[in-house]
């Protein structure tokens, strides 16, 4: 009888969804999917449940599976799009933030990012429409492309001093970005970091400040040039470019 009760209790635990995945119940009653990266390592992977099903996330630190101990080590491309989302509590275990975690996340409100995190990846937070600080800890060595692209609330970031490398167009389109801590000039920035961001006129900061200077310096005078390039034009030059004529144009160019 105790044996059968064992089963029972772990079949309500995790569902196995291949060798890899699974989908476990988290001491808050969450149930979450996760995938194995190592043989003591998994991710948060992509959920199967509807967007509505995750409001308030605590991710565990370690999950058991059949009698192995897992450490939550990285977050993958687990709650895009999930608009319902308003907090996650991220473990000290997670060491990279992975492409696409949050991405149009837009009720998501606030994120604390643990001093163990070493990456953020590529559009991880991308279209957050709700986030209005976000700080970078001192473990962060890498912010990758797009990482925080179109956070249109965004007012205040401040970065960890390991940061090393923020990536294209990163802060792209955070049109109310008007305060930037901790920004150095040995930072390997890619193209367009700061893109449409409020961070001239709108600057709030006091004078002399680290950011104000190097947007003066580094990012005013390209203003023009990056909007030169198609790739970063405004909506009113993608309406006037992208015309039913146009396509049609295109279209019959292909036949």
């Amino acid at each position: 009888m105790k044996g059968i009760l064992l089963i029972i209790a772990v079949v309500c635990t995790f569902s196995a969804f291949g060798q890899d995945s699974f989908e476990y119940k988290c001491p808050d009653g969450q149930k979450l999917t996760f995938r194995k990266t190592s043989p003591v390592d998994v991710e948060v992977a992509r959920n199967i449940r509807k967007p509505y099903d995750y409001v308030n996330i605590v991710i565990p630190s370690q999950i058991t599976i059949k009698g192995t101990t897992y450490t939550v080590s990285a977050i993958g491309d687990a709650f895009q799009d999930y608009t319902w989302l308003k907090t996650v509590v991220i473990p000290n275990t997670v060491v990279s933030i992975g492409d696409m975690a949050f991405k149009g996340c837009t009720g998501l409100t606030q994120i604390i990012i643990p001093e163990s995190v070493k990456s953020i990846g590529r559009w991880a937070f991308e279209f957050c429409t709700m986030l209005k600080t976000v700080e970078i800890p001192n473990s962060t060595i890498e912010i990758k492309d797009f990482a925080f692209e179109g956070c249109t609330t965004l007012k205040s970031v401040k970065l960890g001093s390991s940061v090393q490398v923020i990536g294209r167009g990163a802060f792209r389109y955070c049109s109310r970005l008007v305060e930037f801590k901790g920004l150095r000039p040995e930072i390997i920035m890619g193209a367009d970091v700061f893109f449409q961001c409020a961070f001239s006129s709108e600057n709030k900061n006091t004078k002399g400040d680290p950011f104000e200077q190097f947007a003066k310096k580094y990012i005013v005078p390209r203003l023009k040039e990056w909007q030169k390039k198609r790739e970063f034009e405004t909506t009113a030059q993608y309406m006037t470019r992208v015309t039913k004529e146009n396509q049609d144009k295109k279209l019959m160019s292909y036949c």
